[in-house]
Formats: structure tokens, C-alpha cells, sequence
């Protein structure tokens, strides 16, 4: 369990959904994540245009990946991306480090 703003996060219960995934794109952004229906994640896409400017292709790979968990991660515990805290990663690192990546079907 974490506290989060007074209410406990049952993180042992959290099971990230099988949403969007990450995809080879041309153009200035080697690497999207795009929603089910295939539309890029725009907060997830500046990020990576940014950071495609000063590294390889194989980085923007995995930081889509990473990002990916992350967007799935603050969907399954309400919270917006421009809202999360120190509080949320805190919560995702605690929740990996509990054992095998969980997705729900």
C-alpha cells in the first residue's frame, strides 16, 4: 500500500491494461506510442520529438516503451499526465519492483 494525497494506493491490485502500443514511424520521430485506434499520444510524441534531437534511434525505443508503461500506469490510477507527481512514479517503481510486469487482458 502508498499514501497518496491521505488515500492508500492498493498497489498490489494494479494490473495495467493492454493499451496502445509502440510503432516504427519516418519523419523526425523514429519511435511513436499511438492509442488503439493508431493516433500518436501527443505528451508522449513532443516528449519524444525532443528527445530524438539528442539520441540514437535505439533510446527512442525504449524510452517509447517506457513511456508507454508510464501512460498505462497513470490511466489504471486516474491520474493525468500533466497532473502526476513524485508520488505517482514513486507508486509505478514500487509496483515493478514487486515482480513480473503485470497486464490485464
Amino acid at each position: 500500500m502508498s499514501l497518496v494525497g491521505g488515500a492508500e494506493r492498493d498497489l498490489g491490485s494494479i494490473r495495467l491494461p493492454q493499451w496502445g502500443r509502440v510503432i516504427a514511424a519516418e519523419g523526425r520521430v523514429p519511435w511513436v506510442v499511438v492509442d488503439p485506434g493508431g493516433t500518436a499520444v501527443e505528451p508522449i510524441e513532443q516528449f519524444l520529438r525532443d528527445f530524438a534531437v539528442r539520441n540514437r534511434p535505439a533510446s527512442v525505443r525504449s524510452y517509447a516503451y517506457d513511456l508507454l508503461r508510464w501512460w498505462r500506469w497513470l490511466q489504471v490510477v486516474g491520474v493525468g499526465w500533466n497532473q502526476a507527481t513524485s508520488a505517482e512514479v514513486r507508486d509505478l517503481v514500487l509496483w515493478m519492483k514487486q515482480g513480473p510486469v503485470m497486464f490485464s487482458v
